[in-house]
């Protein structure tokens, strides 16, 4: 697996986008999984990151985000 993820690693150090590769024994509660993927969440969570100044997380109940959807006057 890790001989296939290499080209996705290459691709995304040449673009500078961090990335770790993490080993576990236990990843935690498997909450998906396909063909190709699978999901966990793990047992134990680090604590969160805090934002950087002057962000401020929106409202994200149902149609909290259709205005960032509609476009700008006078744009195509």
């Amino acid at each position: 697996m890790l001989a296939r993820l290499q080209p996705l690693r290459d691709l995304l150090t040449v673009h500078g986008v961090h990335c770790d590769l993490v080993r576990a024994g236990d990843p935690g509660k498997l909450i998906y999984e396909d063909e190709y993927q699978v999901g966990v969440i793990p047992r134990i969570r680090k604590p969160v990151s805090p934002l950087p100044p002057g962000v401020t997380l929106g409202p994200t109940t149902s149609g909290s985000k259709r205005h960032l959807a509609r476009r700008a006057p006078g744009t195509s």
